[in-house]
């Protein structure tokens, strides 16, 4: 039978589970599409753009200062008959009320706001956006655009059978929404009460004059007084007056100008009297070198005059350069006195500077005290105006609140707040659709994913698929990705389900065989990352334990790994054997796990033609003497033909498939080959097998037994 047919009839079996299994299969993918597609559907929500709505209203009555009668049965049923309320809704969303909106510059930034709000938010829009863009805001406000667009979206109506009228309106914006109802309502009312505003109109009209005449003069007064004070010194700094600071940071200055210039005054009278040790010529690094020259010069010429007499040229010689030597140092003393004479001029000049300064700023400070008199007269005529503004301003205030509460026929009940509450789109529909859309979608992800699923998923499956026996399961191990030496060693240290699941497989193996138990063992899979590097280390570390000489040979020549995975030195391995240059226990290495193990060596391309040229049955051959147990840890057999060729070498083949990963198609091809070249397939070993959902795949008990 072949593999696919043999493939298709273990599917028909697994197909034999409930939908519910199937879930409990995949919750996984389950889980994620969920997720998926209730996360598009709210976020569909969140991107939509909200829409408020802003509700006004006012009450139809009877103005009680104006109307006789009120209280009459006759007018109680006017103001209560249907006709009359929808009179007063027609009037309401008249052209002659909406015309005195949109003169409103507020009414038309809002409506403005309201048509940009309104725009393409969505993803569906902004691409209708593209196939035909939607007209400009301004040009579609323009005449009586923004009449036709308050027509259409002001909402006008009564509430129930009240005399109520609610004005609301709908928009992305909740500020225009409730600026809009607002300006109607106040509009709309003002329309009805315009006769009684005339007067107090007129009345607000004269005291918004008389506050911005008085606004004025007291700016021109405070603008006075403080020009007043900057000219007469009187602005105050931190702690006095600025021309009182002036005047005690001008003293202090001209104290130490008078200090500066005694000091200048007495060095330069020193230098004047010839005195020699002066701190300005004895800081002076030129005098000092001339002198420590001229010292020099006075010895030579003594030693010279008592040996040679006062005639010999030499003598002269140092006289002339000692008179040279004072010369020079009389000259640079003399520019020394220049420059201090310089600067006794300068320190003069500056105290004399000070000092008129001084007298300008006690003159200041005198004729300040006559300008504080003046200012206290200027400062009270600033109060009263001051106090005269607040009064008109109170008056304004009160006439404004007056002037809102008159009314006609119609009666403000309350303005629009801004609206916080969406009203469209619904988040309970779209709750609704994203749980319902969610399981739908998940649920059919699943039956589809199940129904193509071809990994490798029970123990029957493989075997049937395969024909090959299956010797065992070995148990997912945390810390793969860490490094599978590191992941073996924590868990054969110590009873685990993967020591259980190595114990049944070496029994199955090697225990049972016989006679003709395997010797040296193919560790091999499929492809990459199915689990057989860790397993060959497992294996060879339970035997060593049980008391076994076990060699592991790591015959992946081309990507080795066992150097990094085990920690040990770079050397020769298998690729030096392999090319006759070194000794074959020259590259045995011992661990610290009771196994030997022989690395890849030097990497190399030439993988196939190294393990077919002999040299490996040879080593193959040297091993059986030394150890019980060779375990080979080889390429993957569909990359690489490195196992077809070690495949007639060994005794025996276990070949790895990794639970959830591998297909069976693979899994039977790589048998296939691998019989073919010659090879004895011992069985397979599903490794990677996560216990808890194996067993919705695998009922039967005793395919889990290895796996705890």
């Amino acid at each position: 039978m072949s593999a696919k047919l043999n493939d298709a009839a273990f599917i028909s079996v697994d197909d034999e589970a409930g939908l519910l299994t199937r879930l409990r299969r995949r919750k996984l993918l389950f889980a994620s599409v969920f997720t998926l597609v209730a996360g598009s559907i709210v976020l569909l929500y969140y991107v939509e753009p909200p829409t408020y709505r802003a509700t006004g209203a006012v009450i139809v009555s009877a103005d009680r200062a104006q109307v006789s009668g009120v209280d009459s049965p006759a007018v109680e049923a006017k103001l209560g008959d249907p006709a009359d309320m929808d009179s007063q809704i027609m009037v309401a969303k008249s052209p002659r009320v909406l015309k005195a909106m949109v003169q409103q510059p507020e009414v038309m930034a809002a409506l403005r706001e309201d048509c940009e709000a309104a725009g393409p938010h969505t993803a569906v829009a902004r691409l209708l956006a593209r196939i035909r863009p939607p007209r400009d805001c301004n040009q579609q406000l323009a005449g009586s655009g923004a009449l036709d667009w308050l027509s259409d979206h002001l909402m006008v109506g009564s509430a129930g059978r009240s005399r109520v009228i609610q004005i609301s309106y709908p928009s992305a914006s909740p500020q225009a929404a409730a600026s809009l109802v607002n300006s109607l309502i106040y509009t709309y009312l003002g329309q009805a009460s315009d006769d009684k505003r005339r007067s107090r109109a007129e009345a607000e009209a004269w005291i918004e004059s008389e506050l911005k005449r008085l606004s004025s003069e007291l700016r021109s007064s405070e603008i006075e007084i403080e020009n007043f004070k900057r000219d007469h010194g009187l602005v105050r700094g931190q702690t006095a007056s600025i021309a009182s600071e002036r005047l005690t940071q001008v003293s202090q200055q001209l104290a130490a100008a008078q200090a500066a210039k005694s000091d200048i005054e007495a060095k330069l009278q020193q230098i004047r009297n010839g005195a020699s040790d002066v701190r300005a010529t004895l800081e002076s690094r030129t005098i000092g070198d001339l002198k420590m020259k001229l010292s020099e010069v006075g010895v030579n010429l003594a030693r010279a005059d008592s040996i040679y007499g006062a005639n010999r040229p030499e003598v002269v010689a140092l006289q002339q350069q000692r008179a040279d030597l004072q010369r020079r140092i009389a000259d640079e003393t003399d520019r020394i006195r220049i420059s201090v004479e310089r600067d006794y001029a300068s320190a003069t000049a500056q105290v004399d500077s000070l000092a008129k300064e001084l007298d300008d700023i006690k003159h200041d400070v005198g004729v300040g005290d006559l300008a504080q008199t003046q200012i206290a007269s200027m400062v009270r005529d600033t109060d009263v105006k001051r106090e005269l503004y607040i009064d008109l301003s109170k008056k304004a205030n009160d006439l404004a609140a007056q002037q809102r509460l008159l009314t006609g026929d119609v009666q403000l009940v309350n303005y629009a707040e801004v609206p916080t509450r969406i009203v469209a789109p619904k988040l309970s529909l779209f709750g609704m659709a994203a749980l319902v859309a969610g399981v739908v979608l998940a649920t059919a992800a699943v039956v589809l994913r199940d129904r193509s699923d071809s990994s490798v998923r029970t123990a029957r499956r493989l075997e049937a698929g395969i024909g090959v026996r299956v010797l065992g399961h070995i148990p997912y191990v945390r810390g793969l990705r860490k490094g599978y030496a590191r992941a073996v060693q924590p868990q054969m240290a110590s009873p685990s389900a993967l020591q259980e699941a190595v114990r049944s497989l070496y029994t199955r193996t090697i225990l049972l065989g016989g006679p003709a138990r395997p010797r040296t063992v193919l560790m091999t899979s499929a492809n990459p990352g199915e689990g057989k590097s860790f397993l060959t280390l497992a294996m060879a570390q339970f035997s060593a334990a049980t008391g076994q000489r076990v060699l592991v040979v790591e015959a992946d020549l081309r990507q080795p790994g066992f150097r990094t995975a085990l920690g040990l030195a770079e050397g020769p391995g298998l690729v030096e054997i392999l090319r006759d240059s070194t000794a074959y226990g020259d590259v045995v290495r011992k661990t610290k796990y009771g196994y030997d193990v022989v690395m890849a060596g030097t990497p190399t391309v030439a993988s196939t033609e190294l393990l077919s040229n002999g040299r490996m049955k040879a080593f193959l051959d040297w091993t059986r003497d030394r150890y019980d147990l060779v375990l080979i840890d080889s390429p993957p057999a569909q990359a690489l033909m490195d196992p077809l060729v070690l495949a007639a070498q060994v005794d025996g083949i276990i070949h790895c498939a990794r639970w959830g990963h591998s297909s069976v198609e693979a899994v039977a091809d790589s048998v296939r080959n691998l019989q073919q070249s010659g090879g004895r397939v011992i069985g397979l070993v599903l490794g990677m097998v996560q216990p808890r959902e194996y067993r919705l795949y695998e009922p039967d008990r005793r395919y889990l037994a290895a796996i705890g």
